[in-house]
């Protein structure tokens, strides 16, 4: 008798299954939704990283204002920039101590430097693009006329379980006061 080839029935078929075809969909389905939530860790993160940016700037914008304000230190252990109520963003302070595109001249005292210094940073600069952003200047008396300040910018995102903080210690003033 001669060998005879059987005809290929559905035993030998070579094709996928329906249940192969369900385990790959299946594999697939979680790789994507690892995928998906990878890129929502990744968003908040960077949403996380842009408030962290926008604080930073703010209390080293505020830190090199006091600085360039030299105050006539009338009382040595005041500062103008002591603050921790946040600033009405809703009027403007009396003087615009800035460069003016006219550069006409404005005389401002140290503490209209501090009004408009605080402004700045608070309402158009930053600290109102922070969500539930907060701004705390605190000076130390020590009774000397470089006095140590501390600027403190808080802030609340959305996905955060406590409020986060920037804080920037300096010492504002004319370079010979560092000095005793």
């Amino acid at each position: 008798m001669a060998n005879r080839r059987r005809p290929l029935g559905f035993r030998h078929s070579r094709g996928t299954s329906l249940i192969e075809a369900m385990v790959t969909a299946v594999v697939l389905a979680i790789g994507l939704l690892g995928i998906a939530a990878l890129q929502g860790a990744g968003l908040r993160a960077n949403n996380d990283a842009k408030f962290q940016t926008l604080a930073s700037d703010v209390a080293w914008d505020l830190a090199d204002r006091m600085r360039a304000n030299v105050h006539d230190y009338a009382d040595e252990n005041t500062s103008p920039y002591v603050t921790s109520a946040a600033t009405n963003c809703g009027s403007s302070p009396s003087k615009t101590c800035a460069m003016t595109p006219d550069d006409s001249p404005v005389d401002c005292s140290s503490a209209d430097m501090a009004a408009f210094d605080l402004y700045q940073v608070s309402c158009v600069n930053g600290v109102d693009l922070l969500p539930s952003g907060t701004l705390s200047v605190t000076c130390t008396n020590t009774g000397a006329r470089a006095t140590p300040c501390r600027i403190t910018v808080g802030w609340q995102g959305p996905n955060d379980t406590e409020a986060q903080q920037i804080v920037v210690d300096l010492i504002p003033g004319r370079p010979e006061d560092l000095v005793d």
